[in-house]
């Protein structure tokens, strides 16, 4: 449940023009309805969907995910100025809205035109400061001259809760008794016979203009109070937590003892010096056999290259040009190897005249970040080197990096050009929202979105850009992409031209089908002329017969010889779920079209459909291909062709694939068998190699080919058995269509 409904919120945000509700996960749970809504208020079909969704929105405001992400990473009010606020722009505010229990609930999104009326802002204004000393992240209250208080927050008010579970603090109560109360509910950690000398010397001190203190509460938390008199006579009682600070000084000694720092200190008065045992294992040496170090000890020590630096720091704190100082150099190891070290020291401590009297300072090793730092080098020359464009934004969309390359795609003259801009400004309003609709949820969910997207060079040019976007943990996001314009133009090409390829192929199946029928055709028309002469003179035959019935039933035959033709030679190459049964059907009787008379074509199908999804012209040059190559080699001697079609969930025995692979199950598994001559050894090793053919100048070679090309792009395989003198057999696995019901059995490994 949420501190406010969204009743009592709409009407504290009554001035408003626009107002939005989002989820965590910025998808759109309600939108305003006001009669000065602007043009890009979101519909209402988007509610329910990421905001992504409304491409208006995202067009007029492109930065509003990456603001609403940061707004539930900070938990603040995130405030943008869209558009020009003095005319016709917006004021836009986000707001996180928080449920009982602290956590963060909701985004409240809002849209003011233009500047807003005095009392307006007068409103907000007040608002701000009823809301400002809850706001605080640490418990505050004001007393008046009085000492009664007058304001706490609610950090303050839990404070000061006992065992009982009641808020012991309300306006009006004296200090005295706000502590009182206090180690009467053992809200503070302090024994009884204590209580009463800290009450009198923490109301003594009350009176001081200025009072600081550390009080320890029941609940083991650490806090300073700082206490401070207004000019008019009022205090303000502050505490800030140092729990965090109390621990790590109570556990120096032991992040002492885990981080194996080495610690030194140098006296220059007496010119005694110190280190800590880690100091002298970091160079190889041991602690106990050691010795005392001076600092003519620890110089020599030092990279002869580097003493000249190591040294100034001393003497930059002993001349009094600097408390501390940071360097970084190297020292010898007791086996003779360099290490790095940073050297972090500082005045100490001076006498009364302000004259350095200690120096003191820790000592790290650091060779392995200086290895780091070498290797993230060359990372860094290679990024500058890459021929990808590289380019980095941070949490709110800028351009915060961009590699040469990146410049050089987008024309940018430098890197002022983009660093500093929004991503956005690489693309028109247009693909920024299509791009942020699609990669923007991705990015949220799993670090990475990958695609194609048209972008936006400097001086207005466009091109087609491949694209990857990361995101970091930090919240930045790493795009790295190129331009695709001439390969994505060579692939139009390259289809272009297989759509020649195979409509080259299909002409040359009809020519052969058509050669075929030559006979056929001859023999019905001559039947067809005879019937039809009136000064045939067969004519008292004629005469016992119905001429017509007889002329009908040619005419039919020939429309029947031409049907399968109809849909091969006028079809268009669509994408569409066809019945692969039909397919095939349709493929035996083409094959068989003008056969020679002493051969056989048969087919074996089953009686339910199997749905595939695939360009039927395609599939059935594919089968028709395959059953023309089977003629052909069959010649005009007697033999048989056959088609079988069934349903597989794994590649036959005895089967290995030529080409592609074997398809997800179920698949349909054709085979197309013939009882011709065969194909020998050397010849089958070449069948699928572009113009390879063995028709001489009948043939162009790309057939076999472009089957195997076709069968690769639907994801299906194809694998040849054959032997010289007992036929050819053509396993086809091609992909279904499966239901929703054959995915579950498959997937439960039912079939």
């Amino acid at each position: 449940m949420l501190h406010r409904t969204g009743k009592d919120h709409l009407k504290e945000w009554a001035f408003a023009v626009l107002i939005l509700i989002l989820s965590r996960d910025l998808e759109l749970r309600f939108v305003s309805h006001t009669e000065s809504t602007p043009a890009f208020r979101p519909s209402t079909d988007t509610v329910g969907l990421p905001v992504e969704a409304s491409k208006a929105l995202i067009e007029a405001d492109p930065d509003l995910p990456l603001d609403c992400r940061a707004a539930l990473e900070r938990g603040h009010v995130q405030t943008r100025s869209i558009g020009d606020p003095a005319g016709e722009g917006y004021l836009r505010r986000i707001s996180v809205r928080k449920a009982d229990d602290g956590r963060l609930e909701e985004l409240v999104v809002s849209y003011e035109a233009g500047p807003l009326a005095p009392r307006t802002e007068l409103s907000k204004v007040r608002r701000r400061l009823a809301n400002a000393i809850e706001a605080i992240p640490d418990p505050v209250a004001y007393f008046d001259a009085e000492d009664r208080l007058v304001l706490c927050n609610t950090l303050y008010s839990n404070l000061h809760i006992g065992s009982g579970s009641e808020v012991v603090v309300v306006p009006g109560m004296r200090f005295e008794d706000v502590l009182r109360q206090d180690l009467a509910n053992g809200a503070l950690e302090m024994s009884e016979e204590a209580q009463t000398a800290w009450l009198s010397e923490r109301l003594r001190k009350r009176r001081d203009p200025v009072f600081e203190t550390e009080i320890r509460m029941r609940d083991r938390r650490w806090f300073r109070v700082v206490d401070r008199a207004t000019e008019d006579g009022d205090r303000v009682n502050v505490l800030i937590d140092i729990t965090s600070l109390k621990t790590a000084q109570r556990r120096l000694e032991e992040v002492e003892l885990g981080s194996r720092v080495g610690l030194w200190s140098l006296d220059l008065v007496t010119g005694e010096s110190s280190t800590n045992v880690y100091w002298a294992e970091m160079l190889g040496y041991d602690p106990d056999t050691m010795g005392t170090i001076g600092f003519e000890d620890w110089r020599a020590l030092v990279h002869p290259d580097d003493v000249q630096k190591a040294v100034s720091g001393f003497n930059d704190c002993i001349a009094g040009t600097a408390d501390r100082f940071e360097i970084e150099y190297r020292m010898r190891h007791r086996n003779g190897q360099w290490i790095w070290v940073l050297g972090r020291g500082g005045v100490a401590d001076r006498d009364p005249e302000g004259r350095v009297r200690q120096i003191a300072g820790v000592l790290l090793d650091i060779s392995a970040r200086k290895a780091l730092e070498a290797e993230l080098g060359l990372r860094a020359a290679a990024v500058e080197a890459s021929a990808d464009a590289i380019m980095i934004t941070d949490g709110s969309g800028c351009i915060i990096d961009a590699n040469p390359a990146l410049l050089s795609l987008f024309r940018a003259k430098n890197q002022t050009d983009l660093l500093g801009h929004p991503w956005h400004r690489l693309y028109d309003r247009s693909a920024a929202a299509d791009l942020a609709a699609e990669a923007f949820p991705s990015l949220r969910s799993e670090q990475h979105w990958r695609g194609e997207v048209i972008a936006t060079r400097l001086d207005g040019s466009l091109f087609e850009q491949a694209l990857s976007m990361t995101e970091m943990p930090d919240g930045k996001i790493v795009h790295v992409s190129r331009d695709i314009s001439a390969i994505k133009a060579l692939a139009r090409d390259q289809r272009a031209l297989q759509e020649k390829v195979e409509l080259a192929q299909r002409q040359e199946a009809i020519n052969l089908l058509v050669a075929g029928l030559t006979h056929d055709f001859s023999n019905l028309l001559a039947l067809i002329l005879h019937l039809s002469d009136p000064a045939s003179a067969d004519a008292a035959v004629l005469a016992t017969i119905d001429v017509r019935a007889e002329i009908h039933r040619a005419a039919r035959q020939m429309v029947n010889l031409l049907e399968p033709l109809q849909g091969y030679v006028a079809g268009t190459s669509t994408l569409e779920e066809v019945d692969f049964v039909d397919i095939v059907r349709n493929a035996t009787k083409l094959t068989a079209l003008g056969a020679p008379r002493l051969l056989s074509v048969e087919s074996d199908l089953p009686d339910q459909p199997m749905m595939t999804l695939v360009d039927p012209l395609r599939l059935t040059q594919v089968l028709l291909n395959l059953g023309l190559n089977a003629r052909d080699a069959i010649g005009h001697e007697k033999g048989t062709i056959r088609f079988a079609l069934s349903q597989g969930s794994e590649a036959p025995e005895g089967v290995t694939l030529d080409v592609g692979q074997v398809p997800d199950a179920p698949f349909a598994h054709l085979i197309i068998s013939d009882t011709g001559p065969g194909i020998e050894a050397d010849i089958r090793e070449k069948i699928w190699m572009p113009y390879f053919t063995t028709k001489g100048g009948q043939g162009t070679g790309l057939g076999l080919a472009l089957i195997a090309e076709i069968v690769r792009d639907v994801g299906g395989g194809i694998a040849l058995q054959t032997m010289p003198r007992r036929g050819a057999t053509f396993h086809i696995l091609w992909p279904l269509t499966k239901s929703p019901a054959q995915a579950i059995a498959y997937a439960a490994g039912v079939q």
